[in-house]
């Protein structure tokens, strides 16, 4: 299941359970204080600090908290650790996109690092998401598009004139922009 999100801010998420060995809905499930983890970033995994509560037919809701809420992909596992009576659940919270445009399969996303470098309104260096890494070839975003998602230059795009790999990050040659991205800003390549 995908739901979108806002890094850094708690949000309430619900979900189905299915009796475990049906097609139904199942009601009078506890969490039994470690049911649901938590994977930040492909991080190590944690308990959730709520437990999940019934809302009724089925549905059950659980509060993830802003500090659970602090990384780009947040991936929720839904286990019933005693006896099964319910179905595993996967839920997969995507916080860069969740609010400034949903999840984009094939967008690349990147965030301007300013440690070698510092950014102006039309050459900056940024990191790829996910701890992938950075695309070696020369010019290979030319001609696409970026748009800020988060930062002080959010909402502005504009075409890319060149790109290389430097200082282990991607070095973008943009048409000027109206604001000097800095440190940490989100930008998406379509």
């Amino acid at each position: 299941m995908f739901l979108p999100g806002i890094r850094g801010v708690a949000q309430t998420i619900y979900f189905p359970l299915i009796t475990v060995g049906s097609q139904d809905f199942g009601t009078g499930f506890t969490d039994g204080g470690s049911d649901c983890d938590i994977i930040k970033d492909g991080g190590a995994s944690s308990v959730a600090t709520n437990d999940f509560a019934e809302e009724g037919n089925g549905w059950y809701s659980l509060v993830i908290t802003s500090a659970e809420k602090s990384a780009d992909v947040i991936l929720l596992s839904v286990i019933d650790s005693a006896t099964k009576a319910f179905e595993d659940q996967g839920i997969y919270i995507d916080t860069v996109f969740g609010a400034a445009l949903g999840s984009y399969q094939g967008v690349e996303r990147y965030v301007v690092n300013d440690t070698n470098f510092t950014p102006t309104s039309s050459v900056f260096e940024a990191d790829r998401g996910l701890g992938r890494s950075e695309e070696a070839t020369t010019d290979h975003f030319k001609n696409r598009r970026i748009l800020f998602v988060t930062g002080s230059a959010q909402g502005e795009s504009s075409p890319v004139t060149a790109y290389i790999q430097a200082n282990g990050r991607g070095k973008f040659t943009v048409t000027n922009m109206v604001t000097t991205p800095v440190n940490g800003d989100i930008f998406v390549i379509l």
